[in-house]
């Protein structure tokens, strides 16, 4: 049968279809990095960075290292002054002697913090592992059900939020949930897609957004 194609449109059939192999194969991979780079990048600076905050904010309030000379409190003032924007922020709040030192001591510890920045903001990475491991571990208990569903009642009745988080939840159920895929699905169904009057099979996995 091949002998009655033409060779130009046998080797673009050829390559379709090694192409699309190809992207059988290599997708699965891409999209699970793609994802887990997601993922990490998202518990990175949504979660652990504001926890890394919060630590440099209890470590200056209640932990007496670093200390500050005098000529350090000036030496601070005088680079705060230099720059228009934080001259403007902090306004008038330098000539108070107190609320300067504990500023300059701030200043102190973040640069102590930035020389081994590296090092240091795994903190706010590892308390925030271990914070999602408690949820989910709480949530798993009995008393830890109970609020999670309280709180999802919660959440749909909030007006706008009611119309996003389904879809959300179901997404991330897809990727995260226990329960089988096999029971994910209520029904199986025919689509026209990707274009019309090519029908493709499709599982569904609950109603749409309304």
């Amino acid at each position: 049968m091949d002998g009655h194609h033409p060779p130009a449109k046998r080797a673009r059939s050829n390559f379709n279809r090694f192409f699309v192999r190809g992207l059988g194969i290599v997708l699965p991979t891409v999209l699970t990095i793609w994802l887990v780079v997601l993922a990490y990048n998202f518990v990175d600076s949504r979660i652990a960075a504001p926890i890394n905050e919060g630590i440099k904010w209890l470590w200056v309030e209640y932990v007496p290292w670093p200390s500050v000379t005098e000529q350090d409190m000036a030496d601070h003032k005088t680079e705060v002054l230099a720059n228009p924007e934080l001259r403007k922020a902090y306004n008038n709040a330098l000539n108070r002697r107190d609320w300067l030192k504990q500023d300059t001591r701030r200043a102190e510890f973040q640069r102590f913090w930035d020389s081994y920045a590296l090092g240091l903001n795994l903190i706010g990475l590892l308390v925030a592992i271990i914070l999602i491991y408690t949820a989910g571990l709480l949530v798993g208990s009995f008393i830890g059900r109970r609020i999670y569903h309280r709180g999802e009642e919660l959440i749909h009745r909030l007006p706008l939020i009611r119309r996003v988080y389904p879809a959300m939840k179901q997404i991330t159920d897809f990727f995260f949930g226990e329960k089988k895929t096999t029971e994910q699905f209520s029904r199986v169904v025919a689509v026209q897609y990707p274009r019309k009057g090519l029908w493709s099979v499709g599982l569904v996995t609950g109603a749409t957004m309304q």
